[in-house]
């Protein structure tokens, strides 16, 4: 009998991949709102930027397909997947309309308030730690919450 799959949670890395996300969500609010101001409306914006995010995952996606065979997949990561989804669309479609409206100071503050919902609300929706906490992150999610406070109040 073989034994059961082990559930270990993904081996920390580089942080390379998430300086890179940083950079690229940066660069990518200075071009957003470069384009709003010509006029373009935030949902053609939006409708751009999924569709060449398509075109780019799908060989990827196809190529992961080839590598990993699907067997053992539960459906239940399937069903967070396709919730997460739902949701990083609504974000996105959401930010672009604040982009529109609201100076991007502003709106990238008002981004990272996710570190301490995701930090207070992973163990109660989900009934376990998605990552470990201690009081060091606690205490960088507290200054970047004071930080864009600020920036919203004094922008």
């Amino acid at each position: 009998m073989s034994q059961p799959e082990s559930k270990k949670p993904p081996s920390r890395g580089t942080p390379l991949f998430g300086l890179a996300a940083a950079a690229s969500f940066s660069l990518s609010a200075i071009l957003i709102r470069t384009g709003l101001a010509t006029g373009a409306p935030p949902l053609v914006g939006l409708w751009i930027g999924f569709t060449i995010s398509l075109l780019v995952y799908i060989p990827g996606f196809v190529g992961s397909l080839r590598r990993t065979p699907p067997v053992n997949r539960d459906p239940l990561g399937y069903t967070f997947q396709i919730l997460a989804g739902v949701a990083i669309t609504l974000a996105m479609w959401f930010r672009y309309i604040a982009m529109y409206t609201v100076p991007i100071g502003v709106v990238t503050a008002l981004g990272r308030l996710n570190i301490p919902i995701i930090l207070l609300f992973s163990p109660w929706l989900f009934k376990a730690k998605i990552d470990a906490t201690s009081p060091r992150l606690w205490l960088g999610s507290i200054l970047i919450v004071g930080g864009a406070t600020i920036i919203v109040f004094l922008a």
